[in-house]
């Protein structure tokens, strides 16, 4: 009996681990014409709703961005998930004093989108640029 037991107990313990991790997607990929995005998808399983699929953690990196007082980049990240409904998402809040606009599709293999951020913004030296734009940018991220 302990013999099947052992062998039992370790496949539960293995196999729990990978469940849990399958209901969330890290996807990473690239901004045009420079910088990167990073997020992911989980799934959820709501009461009578059945699966419930929300982007969260979205950050964005080193991202080029046109000011007053020159060319520049800005970095950040999103506190707040976007729902996905039929395969698509979209967000929009203050991001350090500036204003963010993020939309995507996401499918199994990859996500493509568009990113603006634009106001006073948090730049990557520290500074807090002016009358800044970064336009609208297509990004691409593939799954991690």
């Amino acid at each position: 009996m302990k013999r099947i037991l052992v062998p039992l107990v370790l496949v539960v313990a293995i196999a729990l681990p990978v469940q849990a991790a399958a209901g969330t997607r890290h996807y990473s990929g690239a901004v045009d014409p420079a910088g990167t995005v990073d997020f992911d998808v989980k799934k959820k399983r709501k009461k009578g709703k059945g699966k419930v699929k929300k982007v969260k953690d979205f950050a964005f990196l080193q991202v080029p961005i046109k000011c007053v007082t020159g060319a520049a980049t800005t970095s950040g990240h999103l506190n707040f998930g976007m729902k996905i409904e039929r395969g698509q998402f979209k967000g929009s809040g203050i991001f350090g004093g500036s204003n963010l606009r993020v939309k995507g599709t996401v499918s199994r293999g990859g996500s493509t989108g568009t990113i603006r951020v634009f106001g006073n913004v948090p730049l990557d030296d520290e500074s807090v640029g002016v009358d800044c734009d970064t336009g609208v940018l297509d990004w691409s991220a593939a799954r991690a």
